[in-house]
C-alpha cells in the first residue's frame, strides 16, 4: 500500500512509506494512536471534524502482527470510510 493516494482526485496526497512518516501524515486528519494489545498491535485515529458534538473514529483490527501492519490497515479503512462519506454527500 506504499504511496496510497487518498481520494480519487488525490486531494489529500500520498501516504508515505515509513511508519513514522505515516503517523505524522495521519496527523493531518486527526489524532492517530498505535499500541500493543494482548492479541497483537492495534491502531486508531480520531478524525478531525468541524461538527460540534460529533466524533468519528477509525480503527484497525486488534490482532495485527506488527505496528506497520496495523497502521496500513488503518489507512486502508480510512480511505474506504472517506470514500463512502464522499459518495453519500
Amino acid at each position: 500500500m506504499n504511496g496510497l493516494t487518498i481520494a480519487k482526485d488525490g486531494e489529500f496526497g500520498r501516504a508515505p512509506a515509513g511508519i513514522e512518516d505515516r503517523l505524522i501524515w495521519l496527523c493531518r486528519f486527526g489524532t492517530p494512536r498505535v499500541f500493543r494489545m494482548n492479541q497483537g498491535w492495534h491502531s486508531a485515529i480520531e478524525m478531525n471534524t468541524n461538527t460540534t458534538g460529533a466524533k468519528f473514529e477509525i480503527m484497525s483490527a486488534f490482532d495485527c502482527k506488527t505496528p506497520s501492519e496495523s497502521v496500513e490497515q488503518l489507512i486502508s479503512r480510512m480511505v474506504d470510510a472517506l470514500g463512502a462519506i464522499g459518495e453519500a454527500a
